[in-house]
């Protein structure tokens, strides 16, 4: 016989888990001269909870920001992503370590040159892990499509 109790413990911790999304994001591109696109990847992330930069100091123990890019040959990406917002540089103690960290906002700028004038798809995904100072939930993956007029 089903152990219905069980069951339904189950199904409240599985719900949970799903709810637990502290991070959103969002897409969007801006026209620049001469062929140009800014590609603006911009995090809102709850309150009490950050996420790491893609750059972190020696001996860090959080996952990084990772930005991958799907090949499209009628575009280039012009340097590196930039990072818009408020930086914190997190001691712990306990462990001995620093992390470089953002709460609240962050916005992931990658300018980009269209080699023609067609239209095409800039496409990617982004990597990114999420914590609070008691926990952190898995490293998570955002796919993202926008498409250049």
């Amino acid at each position: 016989m089903i152990n219905y109790k069980l069951v339904v413990c189950l199904l409240l911790a599985g719900i949970q888990a799903v709810a637990q999304d502290p991070v959103s994001w969002q897409f969007n591109l801006r026209k620049k001269a001469g062929g140009l696109y800014e590609l603006h990847m911009t995090a809102s992330i709850e309150r009490g909870w950050h996420i790491y930069s893609q750059m972190q100091p020696q001996g860090a123990i959080g996952f990084p920001i990772v930005v991958g890019w799907d090949k499209n040959p009628l575009l280039i990406m012009e340097g590196a992503v930039e990072e818009s917002g408020v930086l914190i540089k997190h001691r712990e103690p306990v462990l001995d370590s620093e992390s470089w960290q953002y709460a609240g906002k962050v916005d992931l700028i990658q300018v980009v040159r269209m080699k023609a004038k067609v239209k095409t798809s800039l496409s990617g995904a982004i990597r990114f892990q999420v914590c609070t100072e008691q926990k952190c939930l898995p490293p998570a993956s955002v796919d993202f499509r926008l498409w250049l007029p």
